[in-house]
């Protein structure tokens, strides 16, 4: 039986109704920014790209802001909504990177581009764009 397209699990699939602008209001310098071009690209030309950095290098923070960055500018050409899935081995790291990300949008958590789910509680509005989960929450969605 044909169930049609699955539902997203978070976000819109509206493109008309995505009028999402990116924009960093508190630029950091942390290591991983020398290489924010070799990552961009590999994750252009590659399914799965392993990122490997110092703790504190700003990969769990910065990263997702790169794609998203770039999913903004190629919209109109790739005509596809971005969502970006971050993992957290533990709740308040899931919760505390998210607020720490959306500060750094100039945004409150839940209200716009950022958002997280926890084991029992999501906060992510229709705009969300990336979502900061534990590993638990991925592995139940994925073996649902």
């Amino acid at each position: 039986e044909d169930r049609g397209a699955p539902r997203a699990w978070f976000g819109t699939d509206d493109l008309d109704q995505d009028h999402y602008t990116f924009r960093r209001v508190i630029n950091t310098n942390l290591p991983i920014a020398k290489h924010k071009a070799e990552i961009m690209d590999m994750i252009k030309d590659n399914q799965v790209v392993l990122i490997q950095g110092e703790t504190g290098c700003g990969k769990t923070t910065q990263v997702p802001q790169y794609i998203l960055e770039a999913a903004m500018k190629n919209r109109d050409e790739t005509r596809r909504q971005v969502r970006i899935i971050v993992t957290q081995p533990r709740r308040i790291a899931a919760i505390t990177v998210a607020k720490r990300v959306a500060e750094e949008l100039g945004e409150k958590v839940g209200e716009g581009a950022i958002g997280y789910k926890i084991r029992g509680t999501t906060v992510a509005s229709p705009k969300c764009k990336v979502l900061f989960c534990t590993t638990g929450v991925v592995l139940r969605r994925l073996a649902n």
